[in-house]
This record gives structure tokens, C-alpha cells and sequence, in this order.
């Protein structure tokens, strides 16, 4: 349905604003440390969310289509492990997902 293609779409959307406030900081636009700090916070509230699986669902599709791009031979190891270690730093920054019980 068209609802849930557009909550995919916020959804990936509020996953790729977050390198952009990261870039912010670094080049001095944004205002303040604590934008990228309030930033992590609202995506974790939206990852661990019971009722809003899209965040969630995003940041694990984005996820294996990463990992498939730097697994294909073209591309070269250096770049594989570099985004390897991103995707594992990710991981331990990201909440445990709730246990879900039938």
C-alpha cells in the first residue's frame, strides 16, 4: 500500500539526516554538539518503537544491501573492511530491539 511505502520513505529518511548533522557539525553549520546528541536519542526512540517497526526495518534493509554491494569481487577489500567496521561500529551503538512474545 502506498501508506506503507511512505513510512519506509520517512523512515530512510530520518536514517540518512543523521551523516548530514554528523557532516553539519564538522563544517560548522550546525549550531550546537548537541544536535547530532538529540539526533541519536529521536532515532533510537524511533528504532526501539513497538508500534513503528519502519525505522527498524529500515536501518536492517540498508543494512544487507551494504553488505551485498561490498561483498560483490568488484569491489576492492580495503573499502569492504573500512565499511565493514562502520556497519559493526553502528551495530554496537544501536539499541537491543525488544524481545517480541507470542
Amino acid at each position: 500500500s502506498s501508506g506503507i511505502n511512505a513510512e519506509y520513505g520517512v523512515a530512510s529518511g530520518e536514517i540518512f539526516i543523521m551523516p548530514l548533522v554528523i557532516l553539519q557539525l564538522f563544517t560548522g553549520q550546525s549550531g550546537s554538539i548537541l544536535t547530532p546528541l538529540v539526533y541519536y536519542q529521536f532515532l533510537m526512540l524511533r528504532y526501539m518503537s513497538r508500534r513503528n517497526p519502519y525505522v527498524r526495518n529500515a536501518f536492517t534493509e540498508l543494512r544487507m544491501a551494504t553488505v551485498q554491494l561490498v561483498y560483490k569481487p568488484a569491489c576492492p577489500g580495503i573499502i569492504r573492511n573500512i565499511v565493514m567496521k562502520v556497519i559493526a561500529f553502528i551495530e554496537r551503538l544501536s539499541p537491543m530491539a525488544y524481545q517480541q512474545t507470542s
